[in-house]
């Protein structure tokens, strides 16, 4: 599997335990959908079949921010770097 940095996101930190253990209790219908959108904007139109998050370390702490990506509300987010997966393996 080869991947790119596609760059750091401010990602809200209500999406956590979607990115990090698959459970996306607690969010809205809404909320889903606007993290399903975000991604087909960073795979359309690219080589890219999907995206992977990295998780947060014990040295990203979150902060609050007027303008997270994924939703516009204001909330706590982590800088998050974004990689781009490869659609074939001769890229």
């Amino acid at each position: 599997m080869k991947t790119k940095l596609i760059d750091a996101y401010k990602i809200p930190d209500l999406f956590l335990p979607l990115i990090v253990n698959g459970d996306s209790q607690g969010l809205t219908n809404e909320e889903l959908k606007a993290l399903q959108l975000w991604e087909e904007k960073l795979t359309k139109n690219s080589n890219y079949s999907h995206i992977i998050i990295e998780c947060p370390d014990d040295n990203n702490k979150p902060y609050f921010t007027w303008r997270p990506d994924i939703i516009n509300l204001g909330c706590n987010v982590y800088d998050l770097k974004v990689y781009g997966v490869y659609k074939t393996w001769d890229m």
